[in-house]
């Protein structure tokens, strides 16, 4: 329930009988909205932990009294967060579960990204285990407990960037359409400005015609003189 609550869906464990898939649909009626909310403040108060702590260092080494594109660096900080961690879990699972580099890198990636296709389990050989009588069924379920930790630390990461990206579109699509307002002025103005600029040169050659009309009886007088 809890696999599927988050989006991840491993696939390991479904649901066979009528009663079960109608509780697993009830359930998650209720558990997908809570976690997104769980997720989103999560992932918010990671942001804010993260710009706090970048304003403290920048005022502890720079002496600087406001951080400049605070945004930006906390989308910095929060991809080398969430690299860290999957490397951190990929290692481990590498001497865990005995899966190669790409396998391990793999199962974390799509965990992460909660797409989670369920063909690699992060405690599929604790299970094993467990059910060949090696360890005790309570060691398997504190290996999940220590496991869903870094899962949820990597959902909130997760959340934080995403959070990041999308006030970001946010605010090109308002640079966007302050600028779309200032295009129909700026045409307005180069209408006018090559208007008064046409009105000026039928001007110059209104008055270069005139010019020329006087300056021919002139001559003619002189021509009759």
């Amino acid at each position: 329930m809890t696999a599927t609550s988050s989006f991840l869906g491993f696939g390991n464990i479904t649901p066979k009988t009528h009663l079960g898939q109608s509780v697993t649909m009830m359930v998650c009626l209720i558990g997908i909205p809570v976690t997104m909310l769980a997720l989103k403040s999560a992932g918010d108060l990671v942001e804010c932990s993260i710009q706090l702590l970048i304003i403290k260092l920048e005022a502890g080494l720079f002496k600087t009294g406001t951080s400049k594109h605070l945004k930006a660096k906390v989308f910095f900080v929060t991809n080398i967060l969430i690299v860290v961690l999957l490397l951190s879990l990929t290692a481990f699972s590498l001497h865990m579960e005995n899966w190669s580099l790409l396998q391990s890198l793999y199962v974390w990636y799509t965990t992460f990204t909660t797409v989670g296709f369920g063909d690699f389990i992060p405690t599929e050989s604790m299970t094993l285990k467990a059910a060949n009588g090696e360890v005790p069924q309570h060691q398997v379920t504190l290996f999940g407990i220590f496991f869903s930790i870094p899962i949820f630390t990597g959902l909130s990461l997760v959340s934080c960037l995403l959070s990041i990206i999308v006030d970001s579109m946010d605010n090109l699509r308002d640079f966007v359409d302050r600028y779309d307002n200032c295009f129909p002025r700026l045409f307005a103005f180069l209408s006018r400005l090559f208007s008064c600029r046409k009105r000026l040169n039928c001007g110059v050659k209104v008055d270069e015609n005139h010019a020329q009309t006087d300056t021919e009886p002139e001559a003619g007088l002189e021509q009759n003189s």
